[in-house]
């Protein structure tokens, strides 16, 4: 058990930088029209206000590969081959439940102090990690930010 702690330890540290927590990646840009409105931050995907802050152009595309199970890149603005998570994207003890225990405490530390004004928007998963996305649109900029998360082991 002491050797799986080691190695998901590792591959979190690996995945996500080095440090006390995961490491908040390099925000991915992308030009948008201009928006005035701000973001409410929320670790809930389904949240209604989610997407409110995203130009239109850009909800609808989004919105439209979602409807064909697919994910939706904000940080390339395209529609992926990857699909979604198949649980329900919030941050809660469903999902915390996914994680391997050793990453929860990062993970709390990474949305107190680096996602306060992100929104997540979508998660996917790999067969080593969660990848929670999160973005922030601010002055027609899109900043896309994904942090992997190493599952539980089985």
């Amino acid at each position: 058990m002491r050797l799986v702690l080691i190695v998901a330890f590792l591959a979190l540290s690996i995945s996500c930088g080095s440090g006390n927590g995961p490491k908040i990646p390099d925000a991915q840009t992308a030009g948008a029209p201009s928006s005035g409105n701000s973001a409410p931050t929320t670790y809930d995907s389904t949240s209604d206000a989610r997407l409110t802050t995203l130009p239109p152009s850009l909800r609808r595309q989004l919105l439209a590969c979602e409807a064909t199970t697919h994910f939706y890149d904000l940080g390339a603005q395209k529609c992926t081959d990857e699909a979604p998570a198949p649980f329900v994207c919030i941050i809660n003890d469903d999902l915390r439940a996914l994680l391997d225990p050793s990453t929860l405490s990062p993970l709390a530390d990474y949305l107190i102090n680096k996602a306060a004004d992100l929104t997540l928007y979508s998660c996917t998963v790999d067969p080593v990690n969660v990848s929670l996305h999160f973005f922030k649109f601010e002055a027609g900029v899109v900043q896309y930010r994904k942090l992997n998360v190493a599952k539980k082991k089985d």
